[in-house]
């Protein structure tokens, strides 16, 4: 399980990095497209913001572990678009703001949900090794269940915790 924790890490990095390295094509944004989504997010409640990114992170949660269906193409493809935009919104809030302390307090209650990511992407490599070994390759291996049980229970509530976290904050 640790080499798929590994690929799943290193393609949120290789996102990550790549928005970090082609900042300067970033450059052309317009200074108010940002605010579009903050102001529908300032009239909700924070149980309906809750809801509402519970359900974004959900399905991004569960469709990453589905990516085996495509033979793990979702999954990376999710995975790198993941760290790609937490990249580009480091570059973007960088150009807007001066005082690094203000982005960090911006992104870091936004960001406990990566490791959830990374933890269902480690999960869908996992599945896309398992049944091309088994189907593909016709060896025999036997399924983790309870690590996967236990990373999909762990990596789900740390999403559900994010969710939580996020619309305090937001609301706040």
């Amino acid at each position: 399980m640790k080499k798929f924790f590994l690929i799943a890490t290193l393609f949120y990095l290789f996102g990550f990095g790549a928005a970090i390295i082609f900042k300067n094509y970033f450059l052309n944004m317009k200074n108010n497209l940002l605010s579009i989504d903050y102001a529908t997010s300032v009239t909700q409640t924070s149980y309906d913001l809750f809801l509402e990114i519970l359900k974004n992170n959900s399905g991004v949660y569960l469709a990453s572990i589905a990516g085996f269906m495509t033979f793990g193409f979702y999954t990376a493809l999710s995975t790198f678009y993941n760290g790609f935009v937490l990249g580009y919104v480091l570059v973007t809030l960088n150009r807007f703001f001066d005082n690094h302390s203000i982005i960090l307090d911006s992104l870091l209650p936004h960001s406990i949900e990566i490791i959830g990511v990374i933890i269902s992407s480690t999960l869908g490599f996992y599945l896309t090794h398992f049944f091309a070994q088994h189907f593909f390759f016709k060896t025999t291996l036997n399924f983790e269940f309870k690590k996967v049980g236990t990373l999909f229970i762990i990596g789900y509530l740390i999403i559900v915790t994010s969710a939580l976290i996020e619309s305090h904050v937001s609301a706040a």
